[in-house]
């Protein structure tokens, strides 16, 4: 076998194995869609696809729901942050 056949079955071989794990991917996504849409669709018939799902709370808070499990994220530590952020940066700069 000469080097160019085998250089170009070694680009067919790459070539198939990434067409295989994009296919894969695929296929788990649109499994994990369709699956969130059914259930949705028994338990809250609501036809909507929510496998993450932003919520605001209250004025500090926010509902983070990823297949429901839930996270609330506290917004007041990251607006004070902020704030000091901004005096840092404008005492830095001598405004």
């Amino acid at each position: 076998m000469s080097r160019v056949e085998s250089f170009k079955r070694a680009r067919r071989y790459r070539a198939k194995c990434i067409m295989t794990l994009v296919l894969f991917f695929t296929l788990v996504f649109a499994g994990v869609c369709l699956s969130d849409y059914s259930v949705n669709m028994i338990m809250k018939n609501q036809s909507k696809i929510e496998i993450i799902k932003l919520e605001k709370k209250d004025d500090s808070y926010i509902m983070v729901d990823f297949m429901n499990l839930k996270l609330y994220l506290n917004t007041l530590y990251v607006k004070e942050d902020i704030e000091r952020l901004k005096a840092g940066i404008q005492s830095f700069l001598g405004k």
